[in-house]
């Protein structure tokens, strides 16, 4: 829809917002809930659901009662990263790779005063036991056991990939354990299969040491 070519507050203007707005309350009833209690899709924030969405919106009437929809990946949640990850390069050569995160959802809930910094919950990243697992299901050993003044092990992978002693490739990524398995795929589908920017959006498989299963 071409809103700028209806006019602000025109009476086409008025009636694809509201449709619109029907659709998202629909959405919002079925999906949505405190993210620590209720899964909330992904899909419900792709391009792709939106147009289907739009689809349903037709100028020449209106819909009597919009049902909620179902968008694809709706078994992988929004909120469940809580890691970021940018890669930049000046004209100088200099190159930076920076993975930041504060772990699970506002980390350890607690937020320095007058700062709004969020502290982390990375404590969750030891083995706190032999064969416990932590909040992203992972299993550890010894070497990763709590001590005094120890860091634990993370999955945070930010990278710089040199050929003949120059940078060619700064690369990270979010999502818990498949950090790894993300970040190496994105090296792997540059170099080996020529890829740029679509290694970013390619698609990928992870595998991890205790689970048979490949997602």
């Amino acid at each position: 829809f071409d809103l700028k070519k209806m006019g602000a507050n025109s009476a086409d203007f008025v009636h694809v917002v509201s449709e619109a707005m029907k659709l998202a309350f629909a959405d919002r009833a079925y999906w949505l809930g405190d993210p620590d209690f209720a899964k909330v899709p992904r899909g419900l924030v792709s391009k792709d659901y939106a147009a289907r969405l739009a689809a349903q919106i037709r100028l020449d009437r209106v819909l009597p009662g919009a049902e909620h929809g179902t968008p694809d990946r709706a078994d992988e949640d929004v909120f469940e990263k809580h890691t970021t990850h940018f890669s930049t390069a000046d004209a100088a050569g200099n190159w930076v790779a920076c993975t930041a995160t504060v772990n699970t959802s506002f980390g350890c809930k607690i937020v320095v005063p007058d700062t709004g910094v969020v502290l982390n919950n990375q404590m969750d990243d030891f083995s706190a036991q032999p064969g416990a697992t932590n909040y992203f299901g992972l299993v550890g050993a010894e070497a990763n056991a709590i001590a005094p003044g120890k860091r634990p092990l993370s999955s945070m992978s930010p990278t710089i990939v040199l050929k003949d002693g120059r940078p060619i490739l700064s690369v990270g990524a979010a999502g818990g354990p498949t950090i790894i398995s993300q970040t190496v795929l994105a090296i792997i589908n540059t170099i080996d299969f020529g890829m740029s920017p679509e290694s970013v959006s390619a698609k990928r498989c992870c595998a991890n040491w205790k689970s048979a299963a490949t997602n």
